[in-house]
């Protein structure tokens, strides 16, 4: 079954010639940027605010599109900590909201409003305590993202796990004490650990994934090469 992902800064897809009404679309939100931390020395000691970790990116899934090959769909990507949802043909159609960026002391909430026939929401990010909350996990194409661990005096807070279908897990949050950023998420769609000290972890960029039963292309083999996109 062919496979086509869509990466960071596509802004539209052509429909392929082998291209047939069984398919499957699905669009990935961005992870949020950690929050950053603050330090500052006051007389007498000092005052420190760990930031809380990014939200997770939702998915969102649509089926069965009708589509004429050739014809161009418009499309967006979310960039990582932008906020902007990931969105196929409209927003109205297929759109996997973006997770919501970390604050000093707050953590982004988890995609959560998107458009879809099925939806898995992104993980909310992990609080601070101490130290950086973990991010959000991104929701996945077969199950929602978990919540980012809270941060403790003395660790960061684990990165939430990402539901199931290739979705990212969040960054783990920055430890107390330490200038470090929290760690970035890896994969799409996942959410940066929050820092002790200076700026939040980064996110992951959102992707849209779209899988079909091809038509044949005339009498072809059915195969088409996978194109991979990447999180950026």
């Amino acid at each position: 079954m062919p496979t086509i992902t869509l990466p960071p800064g596509t802004t539209s897809w052509t429909v392929p010639s082998d291209w047939s009404s069984v398919n499957t679309i699905a669009c990935t939100g961005p992870g949020g940027t950690g929050g950053p931390g603050t330090r500052t020395e006051v007389y007498g000691g000092v005052i420190e605010f760990a930031g809380g970790g990014g939200g997770g990116g939702q998915c969102a899934q649509v089926f069965d599109q009708t589509l004429t090959p050739g014809a161009i769909i418009p499309v967006q990507i979310g960039a990582a900590g932008s906020q902007n949802d990931t969105w196929w043909s409209s927003a109205t159609l297929c759109r996997g909201q973006a997770g919501m960026n970390g604050l000093t002391l707050v953590p982004g909430q988890g995609g959560s409003d998107g458009v879809g026939t099925t939806l898995f929401n992104g993980g909310v990010g992990g609080d601070q305590n101490g130290g950086g909350g973990g991010g959000g996990g991104a929701g996945g194409a077969g199950g929602a993202g978990l919540a980012g661990s809270i941060g403790t005096p003395t660790a960061g807070g684990a990165g939430g796990v990402a539901g199931t279908g290739g979705a990212g897990r969040g960054g783990v949050g920055g430890a107390r004490g330490r200038a470090g950023l929290g760690a970035s998420g890896m994969g799409c769609g996942g959410g940066g650990g929050g820092s002790s000290e200076t700026a939040g972890g980064a996110a992951t960029a959102g992707q849209i994934v779209i899988t079909y039963v091809s038509s044949g292309g005339g009498g072809g083999s059915g195969e088409r090469e996978v194109q991979t996109g990447v999180c950026g």
